[in-house]
């Protein structure tokens, strides 16, 4: 190992990351001449209703990521935006202005603060908050759709889990697993180590964490478990922190949550697209370890800190009963 191959596989990947716009141009052109060669089989009679139903049946790849960029772009982050930059001074100009003539500067000032806040948390109440947990679900399932559809016309038919038990405690897993090395990089990030240091802790958390978010997808329908997703992943920790190194910047420059999350769902869909088709340069590192500590704290959470002991009569159907979490939390245990 050396660190111009570090340097380098970083740089590839945030190269790969960029090329997000380019990927999903392709894929959708794919998409659509499937989907005319599938209609050019078809009787011309029946031909308006297939294409109908193939439509409902599956959006466009395209649509899906331009429904992402206008619910969260210009419905959610631009109404933001709005409020705060135009429509707030606005009325604070004519109000202070009014007030002036009537009450003095000092009360003037006075009677807006609190009418700006009384404006402030009536917005946030009744349409930032509602809509931004409207947003999350709808975008989770939009976000779906466009992994899926990255990795049908990209690789195939993916592969299955054991069972629907199965894919549910890996998915449960992961999101807890994600949950807490958030927290690791929240926690990092507060300690009182000299600048710009806790910043760039953070920032590097949130690179593989972006990164994970982003190929995780394609590596469920792959059919990985859990445990080799994030082996994977620390064990190609270069590429991982350079390809999620421009979404943690643009996601940690905006300083209001709501628009830093905003700005996330707008990109993230080109994300999910290029881990479906960026080829993981590895180089020879050591197996960077990261979420160790959120492994053993999800396994404690799953496990209750350790396996439960069997009485002597009934070990072995004890453990043919183990649940579907407690097996991928013992699997996640025995690869750290």
């Amino acid at each position: 190992m050396s660190v111009q191959e570090v340097t380098r596989t970083t740089l590839k990947g945030v190269f790969d990351s960029l090329k997000g716009p380019y990927w999903l141009y392709s894929l959708d052109s794919i998409q659509s001449q499937a989907h005319s060669d599938r209609l050019q089989f078809q009787n011309v009679n029946i031909k308006q209703n297939i294409s109908k139903r193939a439509r409902k049946e599956e959006p466009r790849l395209l649509n899906r990521v331009v429904q992402c960029c206008t619910l969260n772009g210009f419905v959610f982050g631009f109404s933001i935006i709005i409020f705060n930059n135009v429509l707030l001074p606005f009325l604070q100009t004519v109000l202070v202005t009014i007030s002036n003539f009537t009450l003095g500067t000092r009360d003037a000032e006075t009677n807006w603060y609190a009418t700006r806040l009384i404006l402030k948390t009536t917005f946030d109440s009744l349409w930032v908050l509602p809509l931004f947990l409207l947003s999350r679900l709808v975008n989770a399932l939009w976000f779906q759709d466009i992994g899926n559809l990255a990795y049908k016309y990209s690789i195939g038919r993916p592969k299955q889990f054991a069972s629907l038990s199965t894919f549910i405690a890996d998915n449960l897993f992961s999101l807890i697993i994600q949950v807490l090395f958030l927290v690791q990089a929240t926690m990092l990030s507060l300690m009182p180590l000299p600048a710009p240091l806790p910043d760039i802790l953070y920032i590097f958390h949130m690179c593989l964490l972006y990164s994970l978010y982003s190929f995780e997808y394609k590596w469920v329908q792959m059919g990985w478990p859990l445990h080799q997703r994030l082996q994977y992943l620390e064990s190609n920790w270069p590429y991982f922190l350079g390809f999620g190194l421009p979404l943690s910047v643009i996601t940690y420059c905006p300083s209001d949550y709501f628009i830093s999350g905003s700005v996330f769902a707008i990109v993230f869909p080109l994300f999910i697209i290029a881990g479906n088709e960026a080829e993981v340069v590895s180089v020879p590192v050591k197996q960077l370890t990261i979420f160790r500590l959120v492994v053993k704290l999800s396994n404690v959470l799953f496990m209750g800190g350790s396996s439960p002991t069997p009485t002597h009569n009934s070990s072995r159907h004890h453990h043919q009963e183990k649940s579907p979490s407690h097996r991928t939390a013992q699997s996640l245990n025995r690869k750290r």
